[in-house]
């Protein structure tokens, strides 16, 4: 490498010339170390050797469990530093992507390694301390990240041997192909990641429909969009004097009036929404409040208890139009 190239598409020599042979930092410890594969060099080992004394088993006996133990090694890195610099997993972005790797290498040591409970968030100590002087951020915020990692292994250990199940009843037909809508229901029901079923799926000679796949994705995709969307009706105006007069400080419950009303849907359910000329407690500023449809309103008041505590949330009977707060 030579040259840095400017905006303006210039090149600037660079004051250091180099090769880039992209051998990466492993590599090297491995050419240095002289070992056969970089996760015999001291980066790894220590993982390694901790998840030994977490499962019972050694690494280099057996190809299948060495390959979970590398697995591990290797995936608790990128989820403890990505978590550490600020990325929790999620089910989009980029925090899909560390629930993916996370979820991975559960899989690896709940088949493999025979352990049926949380291991990663066991290991982040370990990580920390060998990484204290060059990533000080995860040894700060230690406790922190081993709960994120445990709660994201307890979540997906909760369906991961049910999930498994119902795979195994898949790879038992002679097609050779999971359909579609199978990888889906794995997805949806078991939260087994699409590439987490490829992967189980080609170790036990089998190819995954990821159009179809797709296809099923896109319409629960569509169908999350359609019951949020929020219909809301006109207004229909009953009285127009000024709406929404506080009277808390003095009053706990009140009979107030009904000034207007629009019907919204949402979810696929009707409601209404009611503008109140007064009460005695604010849950917005517009005063507005939703019942369910249908329903008839009858002005009348009722007695009420005096509450012990009062929240900010409010309600309003389906069967009158007495305004009181809500107390727990």
């Amino acid at each position: 490498m030579q040259f840095n190239r400017m905006k303006d598409r210039s090149l600037v020599p660079l004051p250091a010339k180099h090769v880039d042979t992209g051998m990466g930092f492993e590599r090297l410890v491995r050419v240095l170390q002289g070992k056969q594969s970089n996760y015999d060099t001291d980066v790894f080992m220590p993982l390694i050797h901790a998840t030994e004394k977490l499962c019972g088993k050694q690494y280099g006996q057996t190809e299948k469990t060495d390959i979970a133990f590398r697995v591990i090694a290797d995936h608790i890195r990128a989820i403890c530093f990505t978590i550490a610099d600020g990325q929790l997993p999620s089910n989009t972005g980029a925090g899909y992507v560390i629930r993916r790797i996370l979820r991975r290498a559960v899989r690896y040591y709940f088949s493999f390694l025979d352990v049926k409970k949380p291991l990663l968030h066991e290991l982040v100590p370990t990580l920390a301390e060998e990484f204290r002087t060059v990533f000080p951020e995860l040894a700060n915020q230690l406790d922190f990240v081993k709960k994120v990692v445990f709660e994201e292994e307890n979540s997906f250990l909760r369906t991961l041997e049910s999930g498994l199940g119902r795979l195994e009843t898949i790879t038992a037909s002679p097609s050779k192909v999971i359909e579609g809508p199978v990888a889906f229901e794995l997805y949806d029901t078991y939260g087994f990641p699409f590439d987490l079923t490829q992967l189980i799926a080609s170790e036990k000679g089998f190819k995954v429909d990821e159009e179809g796949f797709n296809v099923e994705l896109n319409k629960q995709k569509d169908r999350s969009r359609a019951a949020t969307k929020l219909d809301m009706g006109d207004w229909t105006i009953l009285d127009e004097q000024p709406s929404g007069i506080f009277i808390g400080y003095t009053e706990l419950a009140a009979d107030a009036k009904v000034l207007k009303y629009r019907k919204i849907t949402a979810k696929g359910k009707e409601q209404y929404q009611i503008v109140l000329d007064k009460t005695p407690s604010m849950p917005n500023p517009a005063d507005k409040w939703a019942i369910p449809a249908p329903c008839t309103l009858v002005l009348k008041p009722s007695p009420l208890p005096i509450p012990k505590r009062r929240t900010t949330s409010s309600f309003i009977s389906p069967t009158r139009c007495r305004h009181i707060p809500k107390w727990r």
